[in-house]
């Protein structure tokens, strides 16, 4: 499910090497929290901001009414009977199908339980007796702690008999299930990459292969509560991605292409006729493996869910926050989608920037924090690494308050329902021993974290009047 730029190390590497610092202490000292990126690495006490470190802000008491879709009813709009996105002045916004203001505030991986695990099958039959019971009861406890969205690789077919529904998105794999299919991975350790770790964009065979998967998705055309689609997770973008195309055996169409691309560069020079590559090169060439991949799929997409939002494909490593990367895409996509890991703090004014440049809004598709509160050895998996739940919560609280803050942002998964079973091999290599769930493998919600969760999505559209009016 998920790749090797999930392990500690490669993140590290990809998206930052300090601990998050503050630029300046505010008169009040801050909360903090010891934050680590893993077991036995140094810890470092960082601030947080909290609900109620927000001057003039008094919570509501009570929970507001909400369309049956989760939005915000004291606004109501256009009714398409679709989700959608909307600028509205500097704010960007997706609308739910009855035409109300939304902020998709999701949970990654929502199942039962999985395919290894004892302990998650004995707890949903002592718990839910089934997983129609199951569903309702996650259905009812997710709505109670103000989520109003389910992310990826969640049990969708069980979670939309639920009485109580809720709304949710779908990874297609498009790319990944392809080149599993032509034998274009590799095993390294215990994952799979790609061949000279670049995705197979140019293959003539691609598109039709999307087509073809796309019609077991076409059921979907008309359900509303389908918010949108990834068309896949965290495909390799790297800047070099010239010279990786160039490496492959000279039969594959990626070789053919990158050569085609420079020959038509350099006036028809052959390969031991042309230069050096240069950083403008890998630049401009990357941006061209990005329209060809995002153009086609969003084609296809578009062809057989035509109503509904692309999502694009989760950014990750180099490309989570890159503008040149962000600004290559968006002209194909509804929505970027991005997973944020080891970033304490979004860059709220460089987002703001690259989403006028680009004019899409974005979605932070997976982020979390593991405690040292569990049994769990936490050893995988790429999220912050802080003493206890109740710093879970308030780095819930922390990276939420600065999303909302952001114009350009309009919905947040976190990164996942259930903690990691380390009995249950069957799972990916990322995800087999951490606290990453706001519950655990008996089902059991984790209250510290749940309660700040709540705490900051039950507030969620108040908030971002409330940032909007301080601009």
């Amino acid at each position: 499910m998920h790749t090797l730029t999930k392990s500690i190390v490669v993140c590290v590497t990809l998206i930052a090497s300090t601990l998050p610092s503050f630029a300046a202490e505010p008169a009040t000292a801050p909360v903090r929290v010891d934050v680590s990126r893993g077991p036995g690495l140094p810890a470092k006490a960082t601030p947080v901001r909290l609900l109620a470190d927000l001057a003039g802000f008094t919570p509501d008491a009570q929970p507001p009414a909400l369309s049956r879709f989760g939005g915000d009813i004291s606004q109501p709009g256009e009714a398409t009977g679709f989700f959608r996105v909307e600028r509205k002045g500097a704010r960007w916004w997706m609308i739910d199908p009855e035409g109300y203001r939304y902020f998709n505030t999701a949970v990654n991986t929502v199942r039962a339980t999985t395919t290894g695990s004892a302990i998650m099958q004995a707890s949903l039959k002592e718990k839910f007796g089934d997983r129609a019971n199951w569903a309702n009861a996650t259905s009812a406890l997710l709505r109670e702690n103000g989520f109003n969205g389910v992310g990826a690789w969640s049990d969708h077919q069980d979670l939309n008999t639920a009485t109580q529904r809720i709304p949710y998105t779908l990874i297609l794999d498009l790319m990944k299930s392809y080149a599993r299919n032509r034998n274009g991975l590799v095993k390294v350790g215990e994952y799979m990459r790609f061949m000279e770790g670049v995705p197979f964009v140019f293959d003539p065979e691609f598109e039709g292969y999307c087509r073809k998967r796309m019609e077991s998705f076409s059921r979907l055309r008309d359900d509303p509560w389908l918010v949108g689609v990834f068309s896949d997770n965290e495909l390799p973008w790297p800047r070099d991605a010239l010279d990786r195309y160039l490496q492959l055996p000279s039969a594959e169409a990626g070789h053919k292409a990158a050569q085609s691309w420079r020959r038509a560069r350099y006036g028809g020079a052959e390969a031991e006729h042309q230069p050096e590559i240069t950083d403008e090169e890998r630049d401009a060439f990357l941006n061209h493996v990005l329209e060809r991949y995002f153009s086609t799929v969003n084609r296809v997409i578009k062809e057989n869910l035509p109503h509904h939002l692309y999502l694009g494909s989760r950014l990750h490593g180099r490309s989570t926050f890159n503008a040149g990367v962000w600004e290559a895409v968006a002209p194909h996509v509804d929505v970027i989608s991005a997973n944020v890991y080891f970033q304490w703090t979004p860059p709220v004014e460089r987002l703001r920037e690259t989403v006028n440049r680009i004019n899409k809004p974005f979605i932070v598709t997976e982020w979390y924090a593991k405690g040292m509160d569990t049994d769990l050895p936490n050893i995988t998996g790429a999220g912050w690494l802080v003493p206890t739940q109740a710093d879970r919560g308030r780095f819930y609280q922390h990276f939420v308050l600065s999303l909302l803050e952001t114009e350009g942002c309009i919905g947040s998964h976190w990164f996942c329902y259930m903690d990691n079973d380390p009995a249950d091999t069957s799972t990916d290599a990322s995800n087999r021993d951490s606290n990453k769930g706001m519950v655990n493998t008996r089902h059991e919600p984790y209250a510290a974290l749940a309660a700040d969760m709540k705490k900051i999505n039950d507030q969620k559209y108040r908030l971002i009047e409330y940032f909007d009016q301080r601009r």
